[in-house]
């Protein structure tokens, strides 16, 4: 196989363990008082961008952790910094009110807030799980 090649299937293969790196990275930072944004990993956020389900996972990520924080993150804002994937933004971002609002004070399921004050590998698995669930929701609602 061509070095090139196999190159290009090793960053592949490394995808997914490279989003989940970054977004244990992203809430490390924030813990430490740094209110970064997935983009100031550089070069290797740079990797995962022109992978949307990556992209969106780590973006989704940095939402809840945003708001573990008290932060209330704006739609527009990543409407702005990611306009080549602005629909699938806007879906996640209505699911995750939807999910959340079903979620809050029922009883039935912590919100996500909740689910990230957890011990952080729990954190992350909860949070592969959330994130898996409302993206499937946000692309049935969208006939995907």
């Amino acid at each position: 196989m061509p070095e090139a090649m196999s190159n290009t299937k090793t960053q592949l293969a490394n995808k997914p363990s490279r989003a989940c790196d970054l977004a244990s990275e992203l809430r490390d930072r924030w813990l430490r008082g740094d209110r970064v944004v997935v983009e100031a990993f550089g070069d290797r956020f740079d990797v995962l961008k022109s992978d949307e389900e990556q992209l969106l996972d780590l973006l989704y990520h940095e939402v809840l952790v945003r708001e573990e924080f008290g932060d209330v993150p704006d739609i527009e804002e990543f409407v702005a910094r990611f306009p080549h994937i602005e629909e699938r933004l806007r879906r996640q971002f209505e699911v995750h009110a939807a999910v959340d609002q079903d979620w809050r004070g029922d009883g039935f399921e912590p919100t996500d807030a909740e689910l990230l004050k957890q011990p952080h590998q729990a954190t992350l698995d909860a949070d592969g799980r959330t994130i898996r669930l409302i993206r499937m929701a946000a692309d049935r609602s969208a006939g995907i």
